[in-house]
């Protein structure tokens, strides 16, 4: 490598670290919100549980690809009952990477109303500066509901999906992920926003197979990280 790619990829190096910092404190704030409600729930949560008999601010546990993913509900969380970063589901892949996920319904004329302060807000809790999107490091997704499932598209693509306008038909969200695609995804570690260093030799694997660069990085300190 020349100069000038050593350069690039030393920056690169570093975006990936002050991206995963991001992460890392909107993680801890998520979690700040759920531990001062699990000290007083409020009525919603009241409700849930006597719906779904499931214990307020419990977590939804299911398996990936071996992995545990962790689902709570966030909708009307906050202190002010607003939803926490803009989302309504937060998913976390232990304490290593986590999503946020925020849902819409086409109204009636089939249109999909963008609601600007609280797109916002999600894609202010996303570690990743956009654009180009970066997927695999996204930490802030939009789900639409179409034709009885849901389809996933990161909050960025999306808000480039509405452009300059205040609602959009839903035919025009196209090429999102299926809800099996998503979850999948964020259980094998393709997407979501990275907390903590990822495991090298999953993803070296994973990169391989699909022709990208893979470089292993050792600080002074003697820790690793992979990009």
């Amino acid at each position: 490598m020349n100069r000038n790619e050593w350069r690039q990829l030393a920056a690169d190096v570093n975006s990936d670290i002050s991206a995963m910092t991001r992460a890392a404190q909107t993680q801890t704030d998520v979690r700040a919100v759920l531990g001062r409600r699990s000290e007083a729930p409020t009525e919603e949560q009241f409700i849930d549980e006597e719906a779904f008999d499931s214990p307020p601010n419990e977590p939804r546990t299911f398996q990936v690809a071996g992995r545990q993913i962790k689902v709570w509900k966030i909708h009307r969380l906050d202190l002010d009952l607003g939803d926490v970063k803009g989302a309504d589901l937060y998913y976390e892949l232990g304490d290593h990477k986590f999503v946020l996920v925020q849902y819409k319904i086409p109204n009636a004329a089939g249109r999909v109303v963008l609601d600007e302060p609280q797109m916002d807000e999600l894609q202010d809790a996303c570690p990743v500066l956009c654009p180009p999107t970066e997927r695999f490091s996204c930490g802030s997704w939009y789900a639409l509901r179409k034709d009885s499932e849901s389809v996933y598209f990161p909050a960025c693509e999306a808000r480039e999906i509405f452009g300059r306008y205040a609602s959009r038909k839903s035919e025009f969200f196209v090429n999102g992920l299926t809800k099996e695609q998503f979850q999948r995804d964020f259980g094998v570690c393709r997407l979501g926003a990275r907390t903590q260093l990822i495991h090298l030799e999953l993803y070296q694997t994973f990169a391989v197979k699909n022709d990208r660069i893979f470089v292993h990085v050792k600080n002074r300190n003697g820790g690793d990280t992979g990009v």
